[in-house]
């Protein structure tokens, strides 16, 4: 009797700490450190120079950062700064939110913005970018000390159609 006891405690100790740790997997999306936030203001528009796209070249910095230089990024034509806000869930996802501080003109244009995020793990990462216009950005990377890409959509709204 003694060791059916002793057994049973062993189970439900066991599924204790086994529910326990499924349930430390399950983190909330923790804050990356974005920094080196600089824009280009807004651009002048080229017909025979503009694409109609928005663009992300990412490469590593620093062995442990993403460097992210963005290409035909639409904010308002008077915006003092961007902002650039950066979070990691448990799935591996990124999700980087990009918007201006208090740009009251009644206008828009393209800007290029460049930002450096992390610290991060060597690993793969789905990106997403969401846009001042909620356009996003999304695309995977497998981020270790040689990554480098660019992704592009094509915007055919204004600024970008113009």
């Amino acid at each position: 009797m003694k060791k059916f006891v002793l057994i049973a405690f062993a189970v439900v100790f066991g599924l204790a700490f086994s529910c326990e740790e499924e349930n430390n997997n399950q983190t909330e999306p923790r804050d990356l450190n974005v920094k080196n936030i600089s824009d280009s203001g807004c651009k002048e528009f080229d017909i025979k120079c503009t694409k109609n796209e928005s663009c992300v070249n990412y490469f590593t910095e620093n062995a442990k950062y993403l460097k992210f230089k963005r290409t035909n990024a639409a904010f308002n034509c008077c915006i003092d700064y961007v902002i650039v806000e950066s979070k990691l869930d448990s799935t591996g996802t990124i999700t980087i939110t990009e918007r201006e501080n208090a740009g009251y003109c009644d206008c828009i244009c393209l800007y290029d913005i460049e930002y450096t995020m992390g610290p991060l793990d060597y690993g793969k990462y789905d990106i997403v970018i969401i846009e001042q216009s909620f356009d996003t950005l999304d695309f995977s990377l497998d981020f270790d000390y040689n990554t480098h890409g660019q992704y592009c959509e094509e915007r055919s709204g204004y600024p970008w159609g113009y």
